[in-house]
């Protein structure tokens, strides 16, 4: 969490906010366990439709800023967008975390 808050800039650009989620899983990519001895572990309700589970969302503060940028379903860092991932990112929360 440390990382991620540093890495949004929490709380001055990304605020973190817990979300409930709820599961909808596709048959054919996941299976649920039917043996009483799993039914109550997590990764058994992560897999069972309908489940709910709470987890940590970041939200952008100015939206309006970006409300004109385009929209992609999916990121991946070496996809045809230009937009790779800058792993200086890293070294930054690296080097302020062994300076305090």
């Amino acid at each position: 969490m440390k990382f991620l808050d540093f890495f949004e800039d929490h709380p001055e650009l990304y605020t973190r906010t817990r979300i409930s989620v709820k599961h909808v899983s596709d048959s054919s990519e996941s299976q649920i366990s039917t043996d009483d001895s799993r039914k109550n572990s997590p990764r058994h309700l992560e897999n069972e439709s309908n489940a709910l589970s709470e987890c940590w969302c970041y939200f952008y503060q100015d939206i309006q800023s970006v409300s004109g940028f385009p929209h992609m379903e999916s990121y991946d860092s070496k996809g045809d967008h230009g937009l790779q991932y800058d792993a200086r990112v890293d070294a930054d929360f690296d080097e302020k975390k062994h300076s305090q």
